[in-house]
């Protein structure tokens, strides 16, 4: 019975290899997707570890909250001193360089004018002398060591077409300053840092630029000989104040890729989510042609059996013509899954997602469940026509007009599929009306199609008579015999032809939901920014993620035709354990360039917000139980405590709302933290008629 089987596989190549082009793109998604998570997370692990490389310890400020615009708390350069002093410290230097904020440091403009910086784009602050703390290699020239010198990553350059004793412009939080590329360097064993850009200067440079003298965001520390990480970090922890962490260098390294591997893994799931669906449809498409070979094969099998081959014997014949079929299907998708990863990585690029990147990372646990994935759902698969193969009685079949009977399960399918459909659209209307959650509305989102899916499957059989006679009909008149036949061969199995359809019937569903959602969000952030502005103007980088110098708004207000302007200065803050958006705002302009939907409070509450009154969204009032005039505290990104008076409550869109969950006044940043301010955002209009009504500020959600 294996030979009888594998002669039947390889005496149908056209419907073998047709069966298996589901299961290899199936497959070869949910390995391209995996070894592309792989290699983008090994790309991430070489950044980081070479980032500590040459440190044993690492001196830094506590994170508040993630992905703030300031980044952790900065340490004062006395305490670089006083950790020099402790004993079994070999080495140490301060640095500038924070992996956790979300601000752009450094924008980078060639001679051309064009900005050459990526995203993220990291400033860094490192002496000379201390080179073997900097994660950098210099591939050309040497480092930096004035306050007009610069050193760019590899990439940068390639982009601009610099090289050594070039001339760029660079901002930060001030105008912008010209500078001397006077070296190229690489970061550590990458090949490329992808889009991010770094330029490293020296401290006290880096220092002015961020507005951050006296300051330092890190101490790197090498150990004496003799001494190991875990001691040297024992004797430190007294002496740094509080809010200041010290970890070893490999505890640092793990800490910064964290949030990266969360990303990282977002991406990869999704990619996995695609592959899965093409393995759905895939499986379909299995069940189906496995069903037609079987009934092809009806007088086959009848004739097998009637010369002593027993039921489980035909079972299983046919259950090896499915996992041999998904065995070779799966093992080619794995290999096209390697191939299809870089053409992923160039699908991410063309969408602005570049990475790190370095050799492809095959991993095992990709080549492993590709096969695995692949092989089960096509045995799966083959496990309905190998039971029915069983059921046909030898006499019966070998007959002249045999016709298989329908299963035991036909006739309850239709009720059964009619409910699984309507649990599926009760989850898809749970997943809209509810607020679960991201995840939460995912799941239901996913749930209920997938039940919808498989429900219309299930019912579909009967309604095709009745769809066939309708769609069938210009073929039966115009198609002469053939058209006639192609109608009556549709309706006399409805099971089959709703099967054949289902393939067809997904990917168009899912085509056309993607077009679909992707048109409602479009719409839905349209309506959304229409009605929370009242301006006509919006100034934004062109990316929508960095920040703009805080000097911006003062430049465009003295731009000719700017009647007014608002500018909106954004951080991040804790309150209790719910991490929440702030907005700084300008109380005097940006009445009429915003509309606030006021639950409690109107338009005169905004000047009297004062140094410690707030606008707080009414979905963190509502969970906080805050009505106006209560009193309420917040961690701020510093790592210090403040609290502010509720002077209104606003109920912005759900959807992108454009102020984040606290509104301050913009002059109360100041009193928020103790790092440098940065502004969001900021309005104008050239609008010459209107004094004030015309001009739109926006604050953008950290990603």
């Amino acid at each position: 019975m294996r030979r009888v089987a594998l002669r039947g596989l390889v005496g149908r190549p056209l419907r073998t290899l047709l069966t298996m082009l589901a299961v290899v793109l199936g497959v070869a998604m949910v390995t391209g997707s995996s070894v592309l998570g792989a290699t983008m997370q090994r790309a991430f692990d070489v950044v980081f570890s070479s980032a500590y490389a040459s440190t044993d310890v690492v001196v830094s400020g506590k994170s508040v909250v993630e992905w703030s615009e300031s980044g952790a708390p900065t340490l004062p350069t006395s305490l670089l001193a006083r950790v020099r002093e402790v004993e079994g410290v070999e080495r140490a230097a301060g640095a500038i360089l924070d992996f956790s904020a979300n601000a752009p440091y450094a924008i980078v403009v060639g001679p051309d004018g064009e900005k050459l910086s990526g995203d993220p784009s990291f400033m860094i602050g490192f002496e000379p002398e201390d080179e073997r703390f900097n994660p950098l290699r210099l591939s050309e020239g040497r480092w930096a060591a004035r306050d007009d010198e610069v050193v760019l990553d590899g990439s940068t350059a390639e982009r601009g077409n610099l090289a050594v004793g070039d001339r760029v412009e660079i901002g930060a939080l001030g105008p912008s300053r010209t500078f001397e590329v006077v070296g190229l360097a690489g970061f550590g064993d990458v090949d490329s840092l992808g889009g991010a850009t770094m330029a490293v200067f020296d401290s006290a440079s880096a220092q002015r630029l961020l507005e951050k003298d006296g300051r330092l965001d890190a101490i790197s520390i090498a150990a004496a000989p003799g001494v190991d990480a875990a001691t040297l970090v024992e004797r430190l922890r007294p002496l740094v104040p509080a809010g200041v962490q010290v970890q070893t260098a490999d505890e640092k390294a793990a800490a910064d890729k964290e949030d990266i591997a969360l990303f990282v893994d977002v991406i990869t799931w999704v990619l996995r989510g695609f592959g899965g669906v093409v393995l759905f449809v895939g499986a379909f498409v299995i069940v189906n042609t496995l069903s037609i070979t079987v009934a092809q094969r009806t007088r086959e099998l009848a004739t097998l059996r009637m010369l002593g081959a027993t039921r489980s014997q035909v079972r299983r014949s046919v259950a090896l013509e499915s996992l041999v079929l998904g065995a070779v299907a799966s093992a080619l998708g794995v290999g096209l899954g390697i191939a299809l990863a870089i053409g992923l990585k160039s699908l991410l690029v063309s969408f602005g997602l570049d990475f790190p990147s370095t050799a492809l990372a095959v991993t095992t646990s990709a080549i492993v469940s590709g096969l695995i994935v692949g092989t089960v759902v096509t045995l799966l698969a083959g496990v309905v026509p190998a039971t029915r193969a069983t059921r046909v009685a030898p006499v019966e079949a070998v007959r002249e007009g045999y016709e298989r009977p329908r299963g035991r399960f036909a006739r309850i399918a239709p009720s059964v599929g009619g409910a699984l459909a309507v649990a599926g659209i009760g989850l898809l209307a749970l997943g809209m009306a509810r607020d679960l959650g991201v995840a939460g509305v995912l799941l239901a989102s996913l749930g209920g199609m997938l039940l919808l899916f498989v429900g219309a499957m299930m019912a579909v059989p009967v309604a095709v008579p009745a769809i066939v006679a309708v769609v069938g009909w210009p073929g039966s008149r115009l198609g002469g015999v053939a058209g006639r036949l192609a109608r009556r061969n549709a309706v006399r199995n409805p099971g089959r032809t709703a099967a054949t359809a289902a393939a067809l019937m997904i990917g168009l569903a899912l085509v056309t939901a993607v077009a679909v959602l992707g048109r409602s969000l479009k719409d839905t952030a349209t309506r959304a920014a229409s009605s929370q502005l009242g301006g006509t103007h919006v100034l934004q980088s062109d990316s929508g993620w960095e920040t703009l110098p805080v000097g911006s708004a003062a430049a465009i207000g003295d731009a000719p035709r700017v009647e007014a302007l608002a500018e909106v200065r954004y951080d991040r803050g804790k309150v209790g354990k719910k991490e929440v958006d702030v907005s700084g705002v300008d109380t005097l302009e940006i009445d009429g360039l915003y509309r606030f939907t006021w639950e409690a409070g109107n338009a005169a509450t905004l000047a009297r917000l004062g140094r410690d009154g707030a606008l707080v969204r009414d979905d963190l009032a509502e969970q906080r139980d805050l009505v106006v005039g209560d009193r309420f505290s917040m961690l701020t990104a510093a790592g210090r405590e403040v609290s502010f008076v509720v002077r209104g409550i606003v109920a912005p869109p759900r959807f992108d709302a454009l102020l984040g969950h606290v509104t301050i006044g913009a002059r109360s940043t100041r009193r928020f933290r103790s790092e440098p301010t940065y502004s969001r955002s900021c309005g104008s209009t050239p609008t010459p008629t209107s004094r004030r009504s015309n001009v739109g500020s926006r604050a953008f959600p950290t990603p």
